[in-house]
């Protein structure tokens, strides 16, 4: 026994039918749970995330203020930098720290070339200002993709190289 077709009418009435009746209860249990969802990631997280970096700037002010000196302090200790002496390049990349000297890598050619706490005055003041760096290197490593990582990232420009070459 063979089903005749449904006329075309038929077949174009049944999808509207279908979503009125089933339309408002499938908008509900999908929508409702979709705007929370939005909402936290949209609204909630990016209030708790600056929250928490707002905490973490005013717990840690000393080592930020450090950072900022040591930022300055590097920024003149470029300028007053001799261009590297085996391809001329005037742009040094802060490479590593000992407890007197103070290693730069060359950014044209990639080698390095020591500072001496006697060469440069300012050495001895980032040298005994690292050790904010090390902290701050370590809270990026703790949340890379959080805000404070990016804000700490961006306060620490000047010694980018440093902060890729620690693993």
């Amino acid at each position: 026994m063979a089903v005749p077709p449904l006329p075309l009418t038929a077949l174009l009435a049944m999808p509207l039918t279908f979503l009125s009746e089933v339309g408002p209860l499938l908008l509900f249990t999908t929508g409702i749970p979709l705007a929370g969802v939005l909402l936290f990631y949209l609204v909630l997280e990016p209030f708790l995330e600056n929250r928490q970096r707002k905490r973490w700037l005013k717990a840690n002010r000393t080592t930020m203020r450090s950072l900022m000196v040591l930022a300055h302090l590097a920024g003149r200790l470029r300028e007053r930098v001799e261009p590297c002496p085996h391809c001329g390049t005037a742009e040094p990349e802060f490479w590593e720290h000992d407890r007197h000297l103070l290693v730069l890598r060359c950014g044209g050619c990639k080698r390095n070339f020591t500072l001496s706490q006697r060469a440069y005055p300012e050495i001895r003041l980032m040298l005994r200002l690292m050790p904010a760096l090390t902290l701050v290197l370590m809270q990026i490593r703790q949340g890379p993709g959080s805000r404070l990582a990016a804000h700490l990232r961006h306060c620490c420009r000047p010694f980018t190289a440093y902060l890729k070459r620690i693993p």
